[in-house]
């Protein structure tokens, strides 16, 4: 996954609420990762400005930015 950890586009920074832009790319969250918290099945993720960033797809809003 190359696209992992991608540089932010000008004026965008990963909060709760902000919308991802179009030129961000997400995937489904990993079988893995939503089998161990059944709460994540429903979303998207990205990695941007190393945070993992979960993301509506219907909406691309983020619901929640996990930092390490």
């Amino acid at each position: 996954m190359s696209w992992l950890n991608q540089k932010a586009p000008s004026g965008f920074y990963a909060t709760i609420g902000a919308v991802v832009p179009n030129s961000v790319t997400t995937a489904p969250v990993p079988g893995k990762a939503a089998h161990a918290v059944p709460l994540l099945k429903p979303y998207d993720f990205t990695m941007v400005q190393k945070r993992i960033v979960i993301v509506n797809p219907s909406d691309r809003k983020i619901v929640e930015v996990i930092t390490r």
